[in-house]
């Protein structure tokens, strides 16, 4: 084996690691097959890497020699897993003729390992070197189809769309699109991490973002303008799972880059302060964060064409700071002000919209004697997150909570019990019971149970 992973490279023998694993995978099907092994099955052509790997992935596809089958796999190897679905597009887009249950002949075969949900992924040794080994121009166009298909089937028009199965189709999308390298990564994968941020799909989000950062790290050095998006975005998905403190250090870097890539009066500038200031505030540092509400305000205000929604982002999270230090009457202004930008511009079967009346709401039944006036507010949220988010969304959990918070200020415990069990089983199903959501929540219910003396 080794005599035979041998290149000669400059007048010395290398051992390449690949050619190693794959004969050392051959030695062990061969095995398992029953087979009695040889030196001779084990010898290679004489010659470059590239022959090598030919002559010893030959051998691995021994029997499976037919034109239509290589051409199928070859672009089904480009990916790191695919169902039916997939290899009758591949046979389909790329006229292979593949005939017969194409599926169950892949399924079959021992290089090819199937999970419990029906998707199939080629050994991925003998995927490394088939990729490889394939034609430059026929790749790049094999996985532009592969990434097309994959993202076609991930489509969703709203959040409560997102299934496990086309969240997966982003994933596969993403890992055959980074091997194109860093250019142009961010932006591309952006609107497809902000679909699964919406859908509540955050630790998803955080596995890409973390990939896309250490690409941008490796390509571009610490101070690229695609280092401080993806720096944004991580730490998004982190603070939506509570972790707060790992977010920052995140945000206080994307700031820093976009101040000195993008200058300090510039819309990502500013929406990276509101981010920090969002953060802070989930953390209880409300004097810290107010300092920083007055230099992006004047940030805005600086700008010749303000960026309404990153604007109203930052008088969101104003609002948040001021209803924290207890002044609940300047919140509800504020928050006043959100809502009504935003119904006039999504109307008010909104997720966005939502998030304001749920606000607005919270500004209002912090204030003494008008509970029951925040409760319409309260119910309304919750109606349009269950249509727009469906009921396994962490949004969805926190306008339940929230209305039994305030039914039981009014002292109508009995119908707030449901609501705060409904929040938690959604909280701990969704984000975990480790999620500062989920404990706050459990602290209400258990509250709730005390006062009605369970």
């Amino acid at each position: 084996m080794l005599d035979s992973c041998a290149v000669e490279e400059r007048g010395e023998q290398r051992v390449y690691p690949l050619l190693l694993d794959m004969q050392v995978d051959h030695y062990k099907k061969m095995r398992e097959r029953g087979r009695l092994v040889a030196a001779a099955d084990f010898e290679l052509a004489q010659g470059a890497l590239d022959y090598k790997l030919r002559d010893l992935l030959g051998r691995v596809l021994k029997g499976h020699d037919d034109r239509s089958f290589q051409q199928t796999f070859e672009v089904l190897a480009l990916a790191e897993r695919f169902d039916r679905e997939t290899v009758d597009f591949v046979v389909d887009r790329f006229n292979t003729f593949f005939p017969g249950d194409r599926y169950a002949f892949l399924s079959g075969l021992s290089f090819i390992e199937a999970d419990e949900n029906g998707f199939l992924s080629v050994h991925k040794k003998i995927a490394e070197v088939s990729r490889k080994l394939i034609d430059d121009e026929r790749r790049e166009k094999a996985e532009a189809a592969l990434i097309d298909h994959f993202l076609d089937r991930s489509n969703v028009n709203q959040p409560i769309e997102m299934t496990d199965e086309k969240a997966l189709f982003i994933i596969e999308a993403a890992n055959i699109r980074k091997r194109s390298g860093a250019e142009g990564y961010v932006s591309w994968l952006a609107p497809f991490g902000k679909a699964l941020f919406e859908a509540g799909r955050y630790e998803i989000a955080e596995n890409l973002w973390r990939v896309a950062l250490a690409m941008c790290k490796s390509a571009y050095g610490e101070g690229h303008k695609d280092v401080g998006a993806s720096c944004n975005n991580l730490a998004a998905s982190l603070d939506k799972q509570g972790r707060y403190r790992q977010a920052e250090p995140l945000l206080r870097k994307a700031l820093d880059v976009f101040q000195r890539v993008q200058g300090e009066v510039h819309p990502g500038t500013a929406a990276a302060i509101v981010n920090l200031v969002g953060n802070l505030g989930a953390q209880g540092r409300h004097a810290e964060a107010e300092p920083l509400f007055e230099k992006v305000l004047l940030i805005y205000q600086r700008m010749a064409g303000p960026d309404r929604a990153g604007l109203v982002y930052a008088i969101n999270n104003l609002a948040f700071n001021l209803n924290a230090l207890g002044r609940h009457e300047q919140a509800e202004q504020l928050y006043g002000i959100v809502f009504y930008i935003l119904k006039q511009a999504f109307g008010e079967d909104h997720r966005d919209t939502a998030s304001a009346i749920n606000n607005l709401a919270r500004s209002i039944d912090a204030q003494d004697g008008r509970h029951k006036e925040a409760e319409p507010l309260f119910r309304n949220s919750l109606d349009i997150r269950r249509r727009q988010l469906g009921e396994d969304h962490p949004d969805t959990a926190q306008s339940y909570n929230n209305l039994a918070l305030n039914l039981s200020r009014q002292k109508r415990h009995k119908e707030a019990g449901p609501h705060y069990e409904k929040a938690l089983e959604i909280l701990i199903s969704t984000v975990g019971e480790g999620h500062p959501w989920a404990k706050w929540c459990a602290e209400n219910l258990a509250n709730h149970r005390r006062d009605m003396g369970e």
